[in-house]
């Protein structure tokens, strides 16, 4: 499937909480043309380490992907004012 880089799709979006904050991850940053750098490959991976309780590598994507891209943080709560 060609993906338009300008628009989101609505099925794509991706999101998980950490911390009491949610992170969507961002298509335009994202080769569906190899599997584990896919949306739903990247998805399947922030998955897995939430599952296994991998908070170290877990917040150490949410860092990098934050500032490099892949990630965007789209809620914080109220103890982070």
């Amino acid at each position: 499937m060609e993906l338009n880089k300008n628009f989101v799709y609505l099925d794509m979006i991706k999101k998980f909480s950490f911390k009491g904050k949610t992170y969507q991850l961002d298509p335009k940053f994202m080769d569906e043309s190899m599997p584990i750098m896919s949306l739903e490959g990247q998805y399947e991976q922030f998955q897995y380490l939430i599952k296994t309780q991998d908070w170290v590598t877990l917040e150490n994507r949410i860092i990098n992907q934050l500032k490099w891209g892949g990630l965007i943080e789209i809620t914080k709560t109220n103890k982070d004012e």
